[in-house]
């Protein structure tokens, strides 16, 4: 038994060491917001959306102009959009990341 036991650290000795499997963390805005989202407990429909920030940025992609729509996009958000869950502080904190051009309207 010593024999064998010694063959295979010998051989496991020789074996090349592997780095370890590091991933980045991911960063920019879209981190941040997951981050605090998570750190807050905010959900959203997760049907739906992927992240907090995945739900901001398909927010920001839908906003209407008043021309085609006939309403202000703050009345769009609060008549149109179903605040699922947390969605009202996850777009108060997060239009001003991601499209921070849509913030006087939020």
């Amino acid at each position: 038994m010593g024999s064998e036991a010694s063959a295979i650290e010998d051989a496991v000795g020789d074996l090349p060491s592997e780095e370890p499997y590091v991933t980045e963390e991911p960063t920019g805005p879209e981190a941040e917001l997951d981050a605090l989202a998570a750190a807050k407990g905010w959900e959203v429909d997760d049907g739906m959306y992927f992240s907090a920030s995945d739900f901001v940025t398909k927010v920001c992609d839908r906003l209407p102009t008043e021309e085609v729509t006939e309403e202000s996009r703050p009345q769009w958000l609060a008549e149109g959009l179903l605040f699922w869950d947390d969605g009202k502080e996850v777009l108060l904190a997060g239009i001003p990341k991601l499209c921070p051009e849509w913030t006087d309207e939020v």
